[in-house]
């Protein structure tokens, strides 16, 4: 009776495993660095994930967007953007032995892109960033991140940190200083920090997860910006084929 069983349970187990359908490796992409570009640059793009072996392409949503694989196997791309592709967010998927991947969020600028290097943890180590331009990095576990920059008085400006969009897992808290690091303006769980500069002279900006928790999959982009901001629209919705009066609301 005992033997019995025992051929009835091993025979049930090789009828599932017969019966199962073959699961095979599927790429999949966890985070490209850098985030994002400017229209009409060409630039080195890493990529990471699972199940990424023979690299061969990174495919993005706006096909003029060109990757070729470098040569020695690891998933690191030449990438050239025209300058004819419009700003704006795009999804890239990495391709290779396995399938292509899930995508990820990947932002298109107009302007000057920087990469910097996630080791501006201290006042004395902030990285320089100019006026109407981009850095890309990520942050890392307990730590927070400083940024200089040169203002004047008067000065309308905005410090946006783009990551969501990207599928990044950053949930950034961005701070406005003086240059004694006091601060002046503080905002929690939002991308998006607007001030007005007091006094001539040297400011710093301070960025942080919410949780100080990091990785390399918490990539962002920060953009510390003069130009005009719209936050919304009214109405929301237009009909076609009709003129219609739409008011801005921003700064």
């Amino acid at each position: 009776m005992r033997a019995s069983r025992f051929l009835f349970t091993l025979a049930t187990l090789l009828w599932a495993a017969l019966a199962a359908p073959a699961q095979l490796p599927a790429a999949r992409l966890s985070w490209v660095f850098p985030p994002g570009a400017q229209v009409g640059s060409t630039l080195e793009i890493t990529a990471a994930g699972s199940d990424m072996d023979e690299p061969t392409d990174l495919v993005f949503s706006d096909p003029r967007i060109r990757a070729t694989p470098q040569t020695n196997g690891t998933p690191v791309f030449d990438v050239t953007i025209p300058s004819d592709v419009p700003a704006g967010l795009v999804d890239v998927r990495f391709a290779g032995r396995f399938g292509v991947s899930n995508p990820r969020g990947f932002q298109l600028g107009s302007l000057p892109d920087l990469v910097s290097n996630p080791t501006n943890t201290t006042p004395s180590t902030a990285f320089e960033i100019g006026l109407d331009s981009v850095v890309n990095s990520r942050v890392q576990p307990a730590n927070t991140y400083w940024f200089r920059f040169n203002g004047r008085k008067g000065q309308h400006l905005s410090a946006q940190v783009q990551a969501r969009a990207l599928d990044s897992r950053l949930v950034p808290d961005l701070a406005f200083l003086n240059s004694s690091l006091r601060e002046l303006r503080i905002v929690r769980r939002n991308p998006v920090l607007d001030f007005l500069v007091p006094e001539d002279g040297a400011f710093f900006l301070r960025l942080n997860d919410q949780t100080y928790r990091g990785g390399d999959d918490f990539v962002y982009r920060l953009t510390l910006s003069s130009r005009p901001r719209v936050e919304f629209a009214f109405p929301l919705a237009l009909a076609s084929g009709v003129t219609q009066r739409v008011t801005l609301f921003g700064w």
